[in-house]
């Protein structure tokens, strides 16, 4: 029989957690992506990548924690080189306030509805509606509950406590301007 090394580092990265408690994996990541995506503005090819793996932890203890992840960092990106990131951007950078505004993954797709994109029910909310929703806000917010079938992933688990919702969720980045449009995705993993 033969055997293969996993080269994500998902599984890795839960096995140390369940170790160590708590670990914060900053990585380089590079993907090889469809041609046409180079234009879409979504699709990054070399990106710097942060989980958060928190064993025992809370839904709502790791949502905290990226809150707090996101903000610390903001500001201290805006207290080092804000001014100069401000005069190459031609715009002030943000101050984020917590809390972030939450919605279940039921919430998200009845308001990009109502702002006039079609998304289906209980599917992975389309990339054309998480632009506009990501342009209707001023602070990062989270999709929280989706549900099972949503999302595919191995890695994503169902909520033993909520049968056919999955324990994990995505903090969309603010972004009105179309030209730095960009979507920051935390897909946490939950263990208990």
């Amino acid at each position: 029989m033969e055997y293969k090394v996993m080269s994500s580092a998902i599984l890795y990265k839960q096995y140390m957690a369940a170790s160590l408690g708590k670990i914060y994996f900053l990585s380089p990541n590079i993907r090889f992506e469809p041609n046409d995506s180079v234009f879409t503005g979504r699709h990054l090819v070399e990106f710097y990548q942060l989980d958060l793996e928190v064993y025992g932890a809370t839904y709502d203890q790791v949502i905290d924690l990226a809150e707090d992840m996101i903000i610390y960092v903001v500001k201290r990106v805006k207290d080092n080189y804000g001014k100069e990131l401000e005069t190459k951007l031609n715009r002030q950078l943000p101050d984020f306030k917590k809390p972030f505004r939450r919605y279940t993954h039921k919430e998200a797709v009845e308001l990009v509805n109502e702002l006039g994109c079609k998304n289906p029910p209980n599917t992975e909310i389309r990339w054309e509606c998480e632009k506009l929703l990501s342009a209707y806000h001023e602070n990062p917010f989270f999709i929280i509950d989706y549900p099972k079938g949503a999302r595919g992933g191995f890695y994503d688990r169902e909520d033993p406590q909520r049968p056919g919702i999955l324990r994990d969720f995505d903090m969309l980045y603010p972004e009105a301007s179309v030209r730095l449009l960009a979507v920051l995705s935390v897909s946490m993993n939950l263990l208990r």
